[in-house]
Formats: structure tokens, sequence, C-alpha cells
């Protein structure tokens, strides 16, 4: 869990960030790895 709060915590940090969308992309793809793990 602490994981992906840190990971949103990024994103919210990143959003402001002009390749917002890149970095939405990426951690969504690191928080899908995660549930795969718990899985």
């Amino acid at each position: 869990m602490s994981k992906v709060e840190f990971l949103k915590g990024l994103l919210i940090a990143l959003e402001s960030s002009e390749g917002k969308n890149a970095y939405r992309r990426m951690i969504e793809k690191i928080e899908k790895e995660i549930l795969r793990c718990k899985v």
C-alpha cells in the first residue's frame, strides 16, 4: 500500500509538468505491476 500511495503522490507532483500524460501512463503501468505481485 505504501508504494502505491507514494506513486500516487508522485503523480500529483508531476501533474504540473508538461509531460504529465507520459508520467501518468508510466505510473499506471507500475501500479498494475504492483497489483500483479499482490495477486
